[in-house]
C-alpha cells in the first residue's frame, strides 16, 4: 500500500523538473548563440580599427580615408550574397537563398552589388550615430605644440589649390634627429604626436530573441556611470567620447553605449525595436605622412556620434 501511495505522489514530478530547468537552459543555449555572433563582431571591429589606423597613418590622419577604410573593413559582418537590395541599397530587402556568390553577368565581371550595399549600410550606420571613430592621437594640444602650415598643394583639382593649404599639420620627417622634449600642452615628444590613435565604437544589434531582451535590461540597470574613460581625453569631451565603456551603460543617452542601449529606431528600412549593444576597438601605429588638422582647433576629430 505504501508502495502504491509513492508511486501516485511522484506522479508529475519530471514535468515540474523539466518547467523549472528548461527557462535556465534556453537562455544558456541563446545567450550562448548571441554572444558567438557578438564576439564575431568584435573580431571584425578589430580589423576594422587596424584598417582604419593604416588608412590614417598614409593619409595625414584625415577623417575621409579612415571613414572610407572604416566602411571597407567593417562591410563583410554586413555582407551576403543572398540579400538583395533596391538600386539605393536601402530599400527592397528581399531574400534569395538560390543565389550564387559573385555570379559573372560577362567574363571577369563579377557581380558585387551586395558588397557595395554592405558598405553603403555601414556608411549609413556612421551617419546614424550607430557606429563611430574617434582620432585620440595625435590630438588638438599635439598641433599647438608641433604645428607647421601646410604648403600650397595639389590634391582634389590639379587646376586649383587643395583645400589642405594653411591648415596645420606634424612634421614626420627625420624624427630621429628632432627634439625630443615634451610639449608644453600636449605632454608629449613629436615623436610621441607622431603616433596615430584611433578609438571605434560600433552599436551591434542583438539578433537572438530572449536574450536581446535580458541583455538590454542588464546594460541599462542604473544611470550613466559617473567615472570618465581617461584613455582618450582628461578634459571635459572625456564624458562626451569615452564613458560608457563600462558593462553598465544607463538610462541616458549622453554617451555613445548609452545612445545605444535606449534606442529603438533600427537603421535598416521599416524595421523597429532595435536592441544594440556597444562595442569596442582601438589601433596605433606609426604615421607615415604629416597628420593635419581638421575641423576646429580644439575639438577632437570624429565621425559619427559626436555630441
Amino acid at each position: 500500500m505504501s508502495i502504491f501511495r509513492g508511486r501516485v505522489l511522484n506522479r508529475g514530478q519530471a514535468m515540474v523538473e523539466f518547467v523549472i530547468v528548461v527557462i535556465p537552459l534556453l537562455l544558456l543555449v541563446l545567450g550562448a548563440l548571441q554572444f558567438a555572433l557578438i564576439y564575431h563582431a568584435k573580431i571584425t571591429l578589430n580589423y576594422a580599427a587596424f584598417e582604419t589606423a593604416r588608412a590614417g597613418s598614409l593619409t595625414g590622419a584625415r577623417m575621409i580615408f579612415m571613414e572610407n577604410a572604416f566602411t571597407r573593413a567593417l562591410a563583410p559582418l554586413y555582407t551576403t550574397p543572398y540579400l538583395s537590395q533596391g538600386a539605393s541599397c536601402s530599400s527592397d530587402y528581399t531574400i534569395d537563398y538560390t543565389a550564387d556568390v559573385g555570379v559573372a553577368a560577362t567574363p571577369r565581371n563579377l557581380n558585387i552589388t551586395h558588397v557595395e550595399c554592405a558598405r553603403d549600410f555601414v556608411r549609413r550606420l556612421v551617419g546614424g550615430g550607430y557606429a563611430r571613430i574617434v582620432l585620440v592621437n595625435p590630438g588638438p594640444n599635439s598641433f599647438l605644440d608641433f604645428r607647421e602650415d601646410f604648403e600650397s598643394v595639389r590634391d582634389y583639382d590639379p587646376a586649383e589649390d587643395s583645400l589642405l593649404s594653411g591648415r596645420a599639420t606634424i612634421p614626420n620627417d627625420n624624427l630621429m634627429y628632432r627634439d625630443a622634449s615634451p610639449g608644453i600642452n600636449s605632454e608629449q615628444s613629436i615623436q610621441d604626436a607622431n603616433l596615430i590613435k584611433v578609438h571605434v565604437s560600433l552599436c551591434y544589434e542583438l539578433m537572438v530573441p530572449l536574450v536581446d531582451l535580458v541583455i538590454k535590461e542588464l546594460l541599462t540597470l542604473g544611470e550613466d556611470p559617473t567615472a570618465d574613460f581617461v584613455g582618450i581625453d582628461h578634459g571635459d569631451s572625456a564624458a562626451a567620447y569615452g564613458r560608457g565603456g563600462f558593462s553598465i551603460v544607463g538610462t541616458g543617452t549622453s554617451t555613445f553605449g548609452g545612445n545605444c542601449a535606449n534606442r529603438t529606431d533600427d537603421p535598416s528600412p521599416d524595421q523597429q525595436n532595435f536592441r544594440g549593444i556597444p562595442i569596442y576597438a582601438q589601433a596605433i601605429m606609426r604615421m607615415h605622412s604629416p597628420a593635419v588638422k581638421e575641423g576646429d582647433e580644439t575639438e577632437m576629430a570624429c565621425s559619427g556620434y559626436c555630441p
